[in-house]
């Protein structure tokens, strides 16, 4: 999901937005669902969001199965 606080935004899972991010004043401006248009570094930040074991020897695709299998659980 895409959030916001004030110039800030990000995308991160809906785990980290509930447990960290809302707490801090960020607010939901999209459900942005489309992995194959994020940057490595992005799908990076959201496997560490999900906890991805393995993360950070995983390329693009893998990253994204990843996190795929992350959201299904």
């Amino acid at each position: 999901m895409l959030i916001k606080r004030r110039s800030i935004k990000r995308r991160v899972s809906k785990h980290a937005f509930e447990t960290k991010f809302k707490a801090l004043g960020f607010t939901v401006v999209g459900k942005d669902n489309n992995l194959d248009q994020m940057s490595h570094d992005e799908l990076y930040s959201l496997a560490q969001d999900y906890d991805v074991y393995g993360r950070t020897k995983m390329d693009d695709e893998e990253l994204i199965e990843s996190i795929k299998a992350a959201q299904v659980k």
